[in-house]
């Protein structure tokens, strides 16, 4: 059976856009995929700051408070210092648990 040259054609052109179709659905899939992924971090990064919130709201609610009090500058010196302090602290703490070196 012999197939019309013409019909061959239309086949062979039909083939093409289905090709070329799948590649530009591929393309935008993946900018979805890669879309979808970036919201997925947000919420679980958003998840994880209620969840922190829930656990320590006096804490959080207390940073809010001193940020809108202090001005973002001030109040990130201010917690600056605070770590300082506290790292010294830790510091402290370590060296009078530990046994006096041997004379």
């Amino acid at each position: 059976m012999q197939t019309d040259p013409q019909l061959q054609l239309r086949k062979q052109a039909l083939l093409l856009k289905i090709q070329a179709q799948r590649q530009l659905w591929h393309l935008q899939t993946e900018q979805f995929r890669s879309e979808h992924r970036l919201a997925d971090m947000a919420q679980r990064v958003i998840g994880q700051a209620g969840d922190t919130f829930k656990k320590r709201p006096l804490t959080i609610g207390l940073g809010i408070l001193a940020l809108a009090v202090l001005k973002p500058g001030r109040a990130l010196r201010l917690a600056q210092a605070g770590l300082q302090a506290w790292r010294l602290w830790q510091d402290l703490s370590a060296s009078r648990t530990d046994p006096p070196p041997p004379r």
